[in-house]
């Protein structure tokens, strides 16, 4: 589902509005609202890789609560999701590259062009 979709427009964000502002202001409701809106929204478009934002979401939170205020763990947090954004976008290029120059790894995908 992309934003500017129907589905998006006129299902799934008058509903999510909608559930949001009738909980609480105070309190966690609204943002576990936020957090179950966002694994809805992301599940819609592909489940299979629904694991990655769950990923990427216990190690922001687990670096947010060991490190407040400090740039070790600020660092540590970056890092972390720079690493999985370089592995799923990238390491695909990567292998298949490395096949076309005869470096055949085993995790290369035997469907790459």
């Amino acid at each position: 589902m992309l934003f500017p979709s129907v589905p998006f427009l006129f299902y799934f964000l008058p509903v999510f509005l909608t559930l949001y502002l009738l909980l609480p202001q105070r309190g966690q409701a609204r943002n576990v609202a936020a957090l179950a809106g966002s694994l809805l929204f992301y599940a819609w478009g592909e489940l299979t890789n629904l694991w990655v934002l769950a990923l990427s979401i216990a190690l922001t939170y687990g670096v947010g609560l060991k490190g407040a205020g400090r740039k070790r763990w600020l660092a540590v947090g970056v890092l972390g999701h720079l690493l999985l954004l370089g592995w799923f976008k990238y390491a695909g290029f990567m292998l298949a590259t490395l096949a076309s120059v005869g470096i055949d790894l085993p995790l290369a995908a035997k469907d790459a062009p």
